[in-house]
């Protein structure tokens, strides 16, 4: 079993720089692509399934700042788990938030993409109704990833 009083936490982020990392990873692109795609599928339903949701994901949200302020380890959003309900369950939570991060520099890519596309119509062509890159689109996904990825390592 692992201490958690005998952990310490590393610090190498201003509090700025945390707040604009929590903003990204809570709207992220979806105030990009959630308006467009709800309004197509729930039509005008699409404003009381955004007031339901914000709704639970502001319990969520505060219920998870409580326990992580009583709780003060590195690596919360693994180890609070495992410390309540077990490896098993902190294990597919540390999987599905690796997971997550891990996809959001490509649908950023995807975002800025197919929002360009209106204005540089060379980027994509439509195949059965879903937006796909052409040749200079694959190019230009490719310089944004990398641009996207050595931003977020280097922490600009």
């Amino acid at each position: 079993m692992i201490d958690a009083n005998n952990l310490t936490l590393n610090r190498r982020f201003s509090p700025f720089t945390l707040l604009i990392v929590s903003i990204n990873g809570m709207v992220g692109s979806a105030w990009l692509f959630a308006p467009l795609y709800a309004a197509q599928i729930a039509g005008s339903g699409a404003i009381i399934a955004w007031l339901i949701g914000g709704i639970a994901t502001a319990l969520i949200a505060l219920t998870f700042a409580e326990v992580s302020v009583l709780v003060p380890v590195a690596g919360g959003s693994a180890r609070i788990p495992q410390l309540s309900h077990g490896i098993f369950t902190s294990f597919t939570l540390s999987w599905i938030a690796w997971l997550s991060a891990l996809t959001m520099a490509p649908i950023e890519v995807q975002a800025v993409l197919q929002y360009a596309s209106t204005y540089f119509t060379s980027l994509t062509h439509i195949v059965n109704g879903a937006h796909v890159l052409t040749h200079m689109g694959l190019i230009w996904a490719t310089i944004l990833m990398l641009t996207f990825c050595i931003i977020n390592i280097r922490g600009f």
